[in-house]
Order: structure tokens, then C-alpha cells, then sequence
């Protein structure tokens, strides 16, 4: 084989090996950010409201839980290219808010696009977290309206969309820190629509 057709070889594998090397980095990324949103969905549960057979309220309602907050840290990080020290700092405030509120993150579309107001005090519906046996309950301390113009959330809180209006809900996680599960309630004049969720230990 002469020299210029060993030359010619050597390139073709090195192309190849470069080509291959960049597939598996770029199949590992999207690897990471899928691991992310089977966790977000598998977290999340659907509810509707109905009246005369017709929708009234439809609300996605996802438990932001440890791991998935652990999930959002690294997924966020990679999207941005966060240095070790920047992404330090974001599991630590995500760590701390989760040792300290139960948190969920809730998508609302409702028949009238004003009944969707759950982040004010007027609100038509009312947010309660209450053990199994109904001997527990509490209000959120905070709900927090996301604006729908947020792309940065749009990718991270899947049900946001065209039609729905999110919000991020924290109840106080001390009062339930000895129950295995608890459950979400969103009632009101129009309906009630209940959400069970585990609060530590596997998730169902």
C-alpha cells in the first residue's frame, strides 16, 4: 500500500472515531435531559372538573420532590453550561426549599380564562394539603404565579402551555413530615378534583 493511500486510511478512521465520539456525547445529552421529563411526568397527575358533560377545569399537578428537584439542577445546569461552583449553588436553594415546603407545581385551564386565578387571595378555588385521613390540613404559604411568556419554564414545567396558567404551590412540610402520603385538593364552587402523593419513600 503506498504512503498517500495509508495517509488517505488513517484519516477516514480518525473522521470516523471523531464522528462516533460525537454521536455518544450528543446521545448521552439527550439521554439526560429525557431522564428528566419521564421523572417530571411520572410525578404528575391529571385531574378534570366537569359540568354537563362539558370541561370546567383541567389541572396537571406535579410533586416537585427531592429527586426531581436534583433532576432540574442538572438538567438546568447542562442547558446553560453552568460551572461546578454556579451549580453548587442552585441544588443548594433547590435543596433547601425542598426540606422545607411540600411543593407542587400546578397547570390550570378552566372553561372562562379568568376562573384559572389560583395566586389570588380572591381566588373562586381553594389549595388544601391534608393527611389520608383528613385529621391534618393546611394552606399554602406561598403560590406563586409563573408568567406564560417564561420560556425558561416551558421547558422545565411540561404542561405549560397556550391554555393553562401555572403555578408553583408550597405548604409547610413540617406539619406532615411524619406521613408516609398526603393529598392535594383543589375545590371550589365549579368542583373538586383530589391528587394523592407520596411524600417520602417510593413513589408510586
Amino acid at each position: 500500500m503506498s504512503f498517500s493511500k495509508k495517509r488517505d486510511s488513517l484519516l477516514c478512521i480518525v473522521i470516523a472515531l471523531m464522528t462516533l465520539s460525537g454521536c455518544s456525547s450528543k446521545n448521552a445529552s439527550n439521554a439526560r435531559g429525557d431522564s428528566y421529563e419521564r421523572l417530571f411526568k411520572s410525578l404528575t397527575e391529571e385531574e378534570r372538573v366537569y359540568s354537563e358533560l362539558e370541561p370546567v377545569m383541567t389541572a396537571h399537578v406535579t410533586h416537585w420532590t427531592q429527586p426531581l428537584a436534583q433532576a432540574y439542577v442538572e438538567e438546568y445546569s447542562r442547558q446553560f453550561r453552568m460551572t461546578p461552583e454556579e451549580e453548587a449553588v442552585l441544588a443548594k436553594e433547590q435543596l433547601a426549599e425542598v426540606e422545607t415546603y411540600v411543593i407542587f407545581i400546578v397547570s390550570m385551564a378552566t372553561r372562562e380564562p379568568d376562573w384559572s386565578d389560583l395566586g389570588k387571595s380572591t381566588s373562586m378555588w381553594r389549595l388544601t394539603l391534608e393527611s389520608p385521613d383528613g385529621t391534618l390540613q393546611a394552606t399554602p404559604v406561598r403560590v406563586h404565579a409563573i408568567s406564560q411568556k417564561d420560556e425558561v419554564s416551558k421547558y422545565f414545567f411540561k404542561e405549560m402551555g397556550s391554555f393553562t396558567k401555572t403555578y408553583k404551590v408550597l405548604f409547610p412540610r413540617e406539619k406532615f413530615q411524619n406521613l408516609e402520603r398526603a393529598r392535594m385538593f383543589i375545590t371550589g364552587p365549579r368542583g373538586n378534583v383530589k391528587y394523592d402523593f407520596a411524600l417520602r419513600g417510593k413513589v408510586d
